[in-house]
């Protein structure tokens, strides 16, 4: 999904005249004033973690409430669709704007995941985290790899997740 935000920050950083992202930049493209952008995002690590949520959560819609395989998938699908945008992020932020935006994504991950579990019973709050973490990581790992991984195989990699999230106490994590 390109919303605005992500349309012209992707405009800036891959459109014909390719510049590096100033935030000057960005709202002159975007017809706001510096003092706007601030005031709703903080930092452009701030505006980067909006397009992340964003993105991640529009993963869900459209998905039955009950089908957690489906918001992997889209999520999959999303994450090779825009690694290079992803990847370019993660190369302008600082070690510390990654770790604030892997706890704000890994609760939106949670939130995610609780919605689908809760909806089958499905999984304890002591595992959710793990779980989550261990999705991102996976997510994270593949926009780092540039996507070289085949998409089946990433797949089949979040899909053992699926029985965790569903609420199988034979899952998993348990044989670890």
């Amino acid at each position: 999904m390109d919303y605005r935000e992500k349309r012209y920050l992707k405009k800036l950083v891959f459109g014909d005249n390719k510049t590096n992202f100033t935030t000057t930049q960005y709202c002159k493209l975007a017809k706001i004033n510096r003092n706007s952008f601030y005031q709703k995002y903080i930092s452009t690590a701030g505006f980067f973690l909006n397009i992340l949520e964003r993105d991640l959560l529009s993963c869900t819609f459209g998905t039955d409430d009950a089908d957690c395989s489906m918001a992997l998938e889209n999520m999959l699908k999303m994450v090779y669709k825009e690694w290079k945008l992803y990847f370019w992020i993660y190369q302008k932020t600082k070690h510390e704007e990654h770790q604030m935006m892997k706890a704000q994504l890994i609760g939106v991950m949670k939130k995610i995941i609780s919605e689908y579990a809760n909806e089958m019973n499905g999984i304890s709050n002591k595992n959710l985290k793990k779980v989550a973490e261990g999705i991102y990581d996976h997510l994270l790992s593949l926009i780092l790899h540039n996507c070289k991984k085949s998409f089946l195989d990433a797949y089949s990699s979040l899909e053992s997740y699926i029985p965790e999230i569903e609420g199988h106490r034979c899952s998993y994590f348990y044989k670890k």
